[in-house]
């Protein structure tokens, strides 16, 4: 029996190297977590590397303090961060990016691959200026 992955909207706060950032959670009832999360199923060179700098600089571009985007929570690693699938507000996923924008290798994960299904199901919506939000999908 796989774990369950959980869906949420989480607000970036700070970009801290090219694959991991930290972000307020909004896990419903008015109970928010801010935590840092890395991004599922890739690798970016480590600080303080030429190469390691370059990814957080991409990374920065890609996610603006303040900006929404969907998280697809998978499990914590080993550091107790959330490894998680990122969803942008347009609807690409931030893995593939970073990857096809050089900055990032495909890494394995443990099998567990991203659902569209969970206790809340979201949808990106476009928004003024790149920075979108999500709406819930109707089911």
């Amino acid at each position: 029996m796989s774990k369950p992955t959980w869906l949420a909207e989480a607000r970036v706060i700070e970009v801290v190297d090219g694959d991991t950032f930290r972000a307020a959670i909004d896990l419903g009832w008015r109970i928010a977590l801010t935590t840092s999360v890395r991004v599922e199923g890739i690798n970016t060179p480590e600080l303080p590397t030429a190469a390691g700098l370059a990814a957080k600089a991409y990374l920065e571009r890609l996610l603006i303090p303040g900006a929404v985007v969907l998280l697809t929570s998978h499990r914590l690693d080993k550091y107790g961060r959330c490894q998680a699938s990122i969803t942008l507000a347009d609807g690409r996923d931030l893995g593939q990016i970073i990857v096809a924008g050089g900055h990032a290798s495909a890494a394995p994960t443990d099998g567990t691959m991203p659902t569209q299904n969970g206790p809340r199901g979201f949808r990106p919506t476009q928004a003024a200026q790149g920075v979108g939000s999500f709406e819930p999908t109707t089911r």
